[in-house]
């Protein structure tokens, strides 16, 4: 790794350690709230909490967003009110900026989490030999889930998702739901996983990962031009690798009298290839003349 690489990322590692970070991040910025508990489950179950870390933890995975941190969002709760159906209501929301630096914000509810049994017998063969029982026991999970773009207030998503893992014979966490599930929705419970409820949810949150994340490009933030490149703001922490391609754009921003942002746009300049990488940045070579800080590379899907 040449010198001038070096140097750029030690600066720029020794910015975060010290609490720095640069004016615009290019990836968004997502608030998950906890998700409301499904009927028939009170606070003492934390299945709402559960499914929303789990899903914090697949879109940090997947690098296309920043995941607002969740002592963060529990220190507001206080200062946001809740509407009639138990969401917070948007019109109360700050400002972007105003929300812990939230771009977006994703709500939901657990509509159902449980399970069903079946059983079945042979019709008059079942009554003589009074015995061959067919059990047939079924998980299902379905969420309601809104994401907030509270740039402008706007409603960016909204879905219901559902998903269900079955089988035969297997009597699911023992029998009590209620009384298991405290113990088994813990982040990273085998357990849990290993449970016809934990697999169906898994299912269910991989589905709803999936569309939050295409409502993202993934996008890195141009951090400083030389002759060795250009560095950006994203690494091998979200998923860039050498050799990857992406698209350079000139960024173009309108101020009002007040210092906001009214106009933004954006140009192509060409295209970028990934030459180096680190965890929390990247250098990428290809059009150098044009670029500058503050501008974007967008890479390829």
């Amino acid at each position: 790794m040449n010198a001038r690489f070096f140097l750029l990322m030690l600066i720029f590692s020794a910015a975060f350690t010290l609490g720095f970070v640069p004016a615009a991040e290019a990836r968004p910025r997502v608030a998950v709230l906890e998700f409301s508990n499904p009927p028939g489950f009170d606070s003492a179950y934390a299945i709402g909490a559960g499914i929303a870390q789990m899903l914090r933890k697949r879109l940090m995975d997947s690098g296309r967003v920043q995941v607002v941190d969740r002592a963060a969002i529990e220190s507001r709760k206080n200062d946001l009110k809740l509407s009639e159906d138990g969401f917070f209501d948007v019109s109360t929301f700050p400002q972007k900026g105003g929300f812990q630096g939230a771009d977006y914000i994703l709500r939901g509810k657990v509509l159902d989490f449980g399970h069903f049994s079946r059983e079945s017998g042979i019709g008059a063969l079942n009554q003589a030999l009074g015995g061959f029982t067919r059990t047939k026991t079924v998980a299902y999970v379905r969420l309601s889930v809104e994401v907030i773009d509270l740039r402008n207030g706007r409603l960016a998503f909204s879905d219901h998702i559902e998903a269900r893992h079955d089988t035969t014979g297997v009597v699911l966490l023992g029998g009590d739901l209620q009384s298991a599930i405290g113990a088994a929705l813990k982040l990273g419970s085998s357990k849990f996983d290993a449970s016809m409820i934990g697999k169906a949810t898994n299912k269910a949150l991989d589905q709803l990962a999936a569309k939050v994340n295409s409502l993202f490009t993934m996008e890195a933030k141009v951090l400083a031009v030389s002759a060795e490149g250009i560095v950006i703001d994203m690494g091998t922490t979200s998923g860039i690798r050498p050799g990857q391609k992406g698209r350079l754009f000139t960024t173009r921003e309108i101020k009002n009298a007040k210092g906001q942002v009214v106009w933004n746009s954006r140009t192509v300049v060409g295209e970028v290839q990934v030459s180096e990488v680190q965890p929390e940045g990247g250098l990428v070579k290809g059009v150098t003349g044009t670029a500058k800080e503050g501008d974007v590379v967008v890479f390829d899907q």
